[in-house]
């Protein structure tokens, strides 16, 4: 978890999301975005959804303490997902296998109310020597997983077909990997 604190910019993330509404984090991982969400606007209902079973516990453990704050246990293709405000796919889109990209976003646009968002924190599989950093890290921290890397230029392209204004922004932070933000609104 200490690892994400450098490798994502969670509060410039928190920053594009409506700030009230529900806010879906989708691939929550322990909650730590989701948190940040609830806790940066007392008008947002954050739900965290992870397929893993033990992160999700940890998170639920800390939404004991929060009103607007839950988790859940579940694959994000198995169930319908509610109409929400916003939506958060941070590192995760290049964890699911490249042929169900297209399904999840168009799940995502197709569940996104009016004036919602889309924010998605990727790696650009173009991103010189900072997409091979991030590769490395991937693999390091999932050495068994086969990962999925999109670029930019691909992602933007099918986001804009679903309808969505995209607005991409690359982070330099001191960390040397490739950190990706598209905003998405519709």
């Amino acid at each position: 978890m200490p690892a994400r604190w450098i490798i994502v910019p969670f509060e410039q993330i928190e920053s594009y999301m409506p700030k009230r509404g529900l806010i879906i984090d989708i691939g929550c991982g322990e909650g730590v975005m989701s948190t940040l969400l609830v806790l940066s606007s007392p008008w947002r209902k954050v739900i965290g959804i992870d397929i893993n079973k033990a992160k999700i516990n940890l998170g639920k453990k800390i939404a004991r303490e929060i009103p607007n704050l839950s988790f859940k246990h579940q694959d994000v293709f198995s169930q319908i997902l509610p109409k929400a405000d916003g939506f958060i796919l941070s590192d995760f889109l290049h964890h699911i296998p490249s042929n169900k990209h297209k399904k999840l976003l168009k799940l995502l646009a197709n569940s996104l109310n009016k004036n919602g968002v889309i924010m998605i924190k990727e790696i650009d599989l173009k991103d010189g020597l900072r997409s091979k950093v991030s590769r490395l890290f991937d693999f390091l921290f999932y050495p068994f997983e086969k990962v999925s890397f999109i670029s930019s230029e691909e992602l933007a392209s099918f986001l804009t077909q679903l309808g969505l204004k995209v607005r991409i922004i690359k982070v330099k932070k001191w960390f040397p990997g490739s950190t990706t933000l598209f905003i998405c609104q519709k």
